[in-house]
C-alpha cells in the first residue's frame, strides 16, 4: 500500500533529520531565549533583539485590509473586465523591517546642497539685475540667507567647540601621562562604555551578560586594585529633555530589547545613540555591580537611577541623595566633595567631557587641600590633567571663574 505523504515516517534519514531540527530548536531557545514566554509588547526581531518602529506595527495591522484591494483588482479586470488589466494600481507604501529608521544627512552633502541653491539663486537674481541695468557695487551689498553665515549654518545656529575651551586651560599647567597616585576614581559611566567596546575585547563577547562578566566588571575591579573606592556615575535620560535634539543630532540607531542573553550587536556606537538603549544597559550593568564581589577593603558605588547603591551597607550616602541632575557630569563633582568629606584627599575623575574639567577647576577651588585629575581623552590623545593645579594659577581671577561655573555647580 502506497504510504501518503501526510503520514508518518519510518526512514532513517527522517528520523535523523526530525531529530537535528529538534536540536536546532532547542539550542536556539537556549541561546536567545523561548519566545513563548516572552511578556514584552514589542515587535521584535528574535535574533537580534531589535525592536521594530510603530510605523512598522501598524502597517501589519493594517495588512488585511489589502485584501480589500486585491478583490477589488479581481473582479473588475478578470470577473467582470470593466476595468484593463494594464491600468495602474494605487502604490501602499507600507513600512518594512528595516525602514522605520531617521537617515542622518552628512555635513558635507547639505554644504553641497545649500551651495548648488545659492548658485541657482545668485544666476537668476543676477539676470534680472542685468535686465534691469543696476549698479554692481549694490547687487553685491544684500544678503543672500536670512542669517549671516557667522552664525548660522544650514538653516540652524551655528554651535561651538566645547573643546577650544581645553587650548586656553591646558598651557596653564604641564599635564602628564604618567597616573598619578590617587585615593578615589569616580567614572562618567557613559563614557566608559563607549571606551569598552566589546569588539575590543581579548576574549570573544557574544551576549550582553558576556560583556558584564568579562569586560565591564573585571576592569571595575582591576581600577579598584590601586585605590579604596571606585565609584561609577550614570547618566539619566529624560522623555522631555532639552538634551534630546542635541542627542538625535548625532545619530540614530534601533531600539533593542535588552536582556542577559541579547547578543552584542555589531555596532556599539550606533546602538549606544539610542537613549532607551543606554538607559537598559546602564541598568544591567548597575546590578551586575550590585551582585559584585569587593575586597574588604575597598569599596564600589554606583547610581541607581535616583539612588546609590554600595557594597559597604554601613557608608552613609545620604549626602549624595541630593543630586537629582540628568547628566553625570554634575553628579560627579558632588561625588568629589562626597569623597573628600570622607578623607580622600587625592581624586581622580575619568571621563570625556570638556564641561568636567571646568567643574572640576570650581570645585578644586572650593575643597581645600585637594588634589582633583581628570583623565581625558583616548588612546594617544590620553593623558592625565591636574584641575586643581589649573584653579590654583587661575586663584586671581578665580572669583570671575566660579561666577561661570558656579550656575552650574550649585544645582548639583
Amino acid at each position: 500500500m502506497k504510504q501518503s505523504k501526510f503520514g508518518h515516517h519510518e526512514q532513517t534519514s527522517v528520523q535523523n533529520r526530525f531529530a537535528r531540527n529538534v536540536r536546532s530548536v532547542i539550542e536556539a531557545f537556549n541561546e536567545m531565549g523561548n519566545p513563548f514566554t516572552e511578556t514584552s509588547s514589542d515587535l521584535f526581531a528574535i535574533d537580534t533583539k531589535v525592536i521594530m518602529a510603530d510605523q512598522v506595527v501598524q502597517s501589519i495591522k493594517e495588512a488585511e485590509g489589502l485584501r480589500k484591494q486585491y478583490e477589488a483588482f479581481v473582479d473588475e479586470r478578470i470577473v467582470k473586465m470593466t476595468r484593463n488589466i494594464h491600468d495602474a494600481i494605487p502604490k501602499n507604501k507600507l513600512a518594512l523591517f528595516t525602514s522605520g529608521q531617521r537617515k542622518t544627512t552628512f555635513k558635507s552633502k547639505a554644504k553641497l546642497s545649500s551651495m548648488k541653491s545659492d548658485l541657482e539663486l545668485f544666476s537668476r537674481m543676477y539676470i534680472s539685475w542685468q535686465a534691469r541695468e543696476g549698479e554692481m557695487n549694490a547687487f553685491f551689498e544684500h544678503e543672500n540667507h536670512a542669517w549671516p553665515p557667522s552664525l548660522a549654518e544650514n538653516d540652524s545656529r551655528r554651535h561651538g567647540n566645547k573643546a577650544d575651551f581645553l587650548k586656553c586651560l591646558e598651557p596653564l599647567v604641564q599635564h602628564t601621562q604618567m597616573a598619578p597616585e590617587v585615593d578615589v576614581k569616580l567614572f562618567d559611566g557613559a563614557a566608559l562604555v563607549h571606551k569598552l567596546e566589546p569588539k575590543k575585547a581579548t576574549t570573544l563577547v557574544n551576549t550582553f551578560k558576556d560583556y558584564a562578566d568579562i569586560v565591564f566588571i573585571p576592569y571595575l575591579l582591576k581600577q579598584l586594585q590601586l585605590v579604596r573606592l571606585v565609584d561609577v556615575v550614570w547618566d539619566s535620560y529624560a522623555a522631555d529633555s532639552l538634551k534630546a535634539h542635541t542627542r538625535q543630532c548625532r545619530g540614530t540607531g534601533s531600539p533593542l530589547l535588552m536582556t542577559e542573553k541579547t547578543r552584542i550587536p555589531k555596532n556599539w556606537k550606533s546602538f549606544l545613540r539610542v537613549d532607551s538603549n543606554k538607559a537598559e544597559l546602564f541598568q544591567f550593568l548597575t546590578s551586575a555591580i550590585e551582585s559584585a564581589t569587593a575586597p574588604e577593603d575597598k569599596l564600589l558605588i554606583t547610581t541607581k537611577k535616583e539612588k546609590f547603591v554600595s557594597t559597604n551597607t554601613t557608608l552613609n550616602v545620604s549626602a549624595l541623595q541630593l543630586c537629582t541632575q540628568e547628566e553625570a557630569d554634575h553628579c560627579l563633582m558632588l561625588h568629589c566633595a562626597h569623597a573628600h568629606q570622607h578623607g580622600s584627599k587625592r581624586i581622580m575623575v575619568h571621563a570625556t567631557d570638556t564641561d568636567v574639567l571646568v567643574l572640576e577647576i570650581a570645585t578644586a577651588s572650593m575643597l581645600e587641600e585637594s588634589e582633583i585629575w581628570l583623565a581625558f581623552g583616548h588612546a594617544k590623545n590620553f593623558r592625565y590633567i591636574a584641575a586643581h593645579s589649573i584653579a590654583a594659577v587661575l586663584c586671581c581671577s578665580c572669583m570671575l571663574f566660579l561666577a561661570v561655573t558656579q550656575s552650574r555647580l550649585s544645582v548639583a
